[in-house]
């Protein structure tokens, strides 16, 4: 199932990157996307955490949950949408070989 990238989460009791192990985390908020076929959904205010060494962003397992499982509505065509955006797609020159 594609979902959202959920490979940040903090699993460690002490609140320290899981990056470079830095100990001043920076409460904030972070956006997603998860893709269903062509369609993306955009995800938003997603609670989590900012390391103010390297600017990782992490989530907690908990929001890691709640994540898998908004996408798991999307795929399975719940709809939680609150609004809609226009989204302009580039598409990126062929590289020449």
């Amino acid at each position: 199932m594609p979902a959202a990238n959920v490979s940040n989460v903090n699993e460690q009791p002490i609140r320290t990157c899981s990056r470079c192990n830095g100990y001043d985390l920076i409460e904030c908020e972070t956006t997603t996307s998860i893709w269903s076929g062509e369609k993306p959904y955009v995800i938003e205010r997603i609670p989590a955490l900012r390391c103010a060494t390297c600017s990782e962003i992490l989530i907690d397992y908990e929001t890691a949950e709640t994540l898998k499982q908004i996408g798991h509505e999307v795929l399975n065509g719940g709809s939680m949408t609150e609004r809609k955006i226009e989204v302009p797609v580039i598409t990126f020159p062929a590289a020449a070989f």
